[in-house]
């Protein structure tokens, strides 16, 4: 159904940070448990991982410290 693709496609490698560059991502769920594994996931791809779980809470973690 889905389209096979292989570890050294393009797209694959784009959506890694390259290495010594530091990227931010804001996970926000609800739901801890999928926040926490999309948080290590990201992590462990090299990101830098802020969380919140709420719209609210995003929005004040922008206020206090800005785009990361």
């Amino acid at each position: 159904m889905f389209p096979q693709t292989t570890p050294s496609s393009v797209s694959e490698q784009a959506a890694w940070p390259a290495r010594g560059t530091p990227q931010s991502v804001l996970v926000v769920d609800r739901d801890p448990d999928i926040r926490a594994a999309i948080a290590d996931t990201l992590a462990e791809a090299g990101y830098s991982v802020h969380q919140a779980s709420c719209c609210d809470a995003a929005v004040a973690f922008f206020m206090r410290h800005g785009a990361v």
